[in-house]
């Protein structure tokens, strides 16, 4: 399950990719690590989970591969030795705040569950 899962995630990820071309900014990481903080954040706080052979598809298997940590750091690094400052700061800034404000939102809005 979780191979497969992986298998779709990655090539939803290069998908994404090939639809955002960068213009010098890395958009297309930006966006999966936000969709993904929001669709890992919907399956964990979930009222109704769904079963354990799903979330192994999804959690460690899709969303595993489809976001991505490490091109953001690899990202971040190349912004850094192109000594593209400013950008790798809002880089840096963007994927984690909005990748936490995205958990958030999602917890407190949408599933509005017990506190994790």
């Amino acid at each position: 399950m979780v191979g497969f899962g992986g298998f779709l995630g990655a090539i939803s990820r290069y998908a994404v990719a090939l639809l955002l071309t960068s213009n010098g900014f890395p958009w297309a990481t930006l966006l999966v690590n936000v969709l993904g903080c929001i669709a890992i954040a919907s399956l964990s706080f979930s009222k109704d989970p769904l079963p354990p052979n799903i979330l192994l598809f999804l959690i460690p298997g899709f969303l595993g591969a489809f976001t991505t940590f490490s091109a953001f750091g690899l990202e971040t690094i190349r912004l850094i030795q192109a000594e593209q400052w400013a950008l790798a700061a809002l880089n840096i800034f963007l994927n984690l705040f909005l990748g936490l404000v995205s958990i958030f939102l999602v917890y407190r809005f949408l599933l509005i569950g017990d506190s994790p």
